[in-house]
């Protein structure tokens, strides 16, 4: 049906409970089948993103503020929305696998398994981040606006908050 829809893209959820969501595709099933008579696929997504974290937080309150959930769903094509990025570094079909989903305590195993995921790479981009190590291995953001790089090579506050795909916490939010 729709060739760009691959495993790894990243699509938004156009329909339903996680309207407006952002989804990485694990699996895309382009013949429907005996329980989905369409063309869909499967997608691991966040339902609810993890919060901006200060320096003046107690530990506390940043781990509360770190929490992600998840969410495993099949979704039918005409209701999500690819766009141009991809993620390559996570490995969900190792955690997501469409035989997890028969069974409601599989099923939860594999959330449980994709938050873990999910939070370990928002940690891991946060702390870069806050380090000034930024999303790219020489400290520069990778953005294609006006801003994007400076010439006297620092950032503003709203440079820091820029997308960039390295970094999946900020395309998570």
């Amino acid at each position: 049906m729709l060739c760009s829809i691959k495993p790894g893209k990243v699509v938004i959820i156009l329909a339903g409970r996680y309207a407006g969501r952002k989804a990485i595709v694990v699996k895309a099933f382009d013949e429907a089948s005996k329980e989905h008579k369409f063309g869909h696929a499967l997608v691991a997504g966040i339902d609810r993103s993890p919060l901006k974290v200060t320096k003046s937080m107690g530990q506390k309150k940043i781990l509360k503020r770190s929490r992600v959930k998840p969410f495993i769903k099949y979704i039918n094509y005409n209701h999500m929305m690819p766009t141009r990025y991809t993620v390559t570094d996570i490995e969900l079909k190792n955690i997501v696998k469409p035989e997890a989903l028969k069974k409601q305590d599989t099923r939860e195993t594999a959330r449980k398994e994709l938050k873990k995921t999910f939070e370990d790479r928002s940690e891991h981009t946060t702390t870069t981040e806050r380090d000034g190590a930024g999303c790219a291995a020489d400290g520069r953001i990778r953005h294609r606006g006006p801003r994007a790089n400076r010439t006297d090579g620092t950032r503003s506050s709203a440079d820091r908050r820029r997308w960039c795909p390295e970094a999946a916490a900020h395309w998570l939010r």
